[in-house]
C-alpha cells in the first residue's frame, strides 16, 4: 500500500485501511530515518514511521487520521 523501495507496501504502519482510503485519490510514500537505515542496511529497532501523502486534500487526510 505504501511506494517503499519502488515495490507497494501491504504493511503499513497507519493501519491498512488508512492508507487504503489515502490511495483512493493520492500516493503514500515512506519517507525518513526508518527508510534511510533500511537501505543502508542499518537494523536499528524503529521508533516511528514517517510517511507522505499527496494528491489528497488536507480536509479529508485530516479526518482519516
Amino acid at each position: 500500500m505504501v511506494l517503499c523501495e519502488g515495490k507497494v507496501e501491504t504493511q503499513t504502519a497507519i493501519g491498512p485501511k488508512v492508507a487504503e482510503a489515502i490511495l483512493r485519490t493520492g500516493k503514500l510514500y515512506e519517507v525518513g530515518g526508518t527508510l534511510r537505515d533500511r537501505l543502508l542496511g542499518i537494523l536499528r529497532t524503529q521508533k516511528d514511521t514517517d510517511y507522505l501523502a499527496t494528491g489528497i486534500p488536507l480536509s479529508e487526510l485530516i479526518s482519516l487520521l
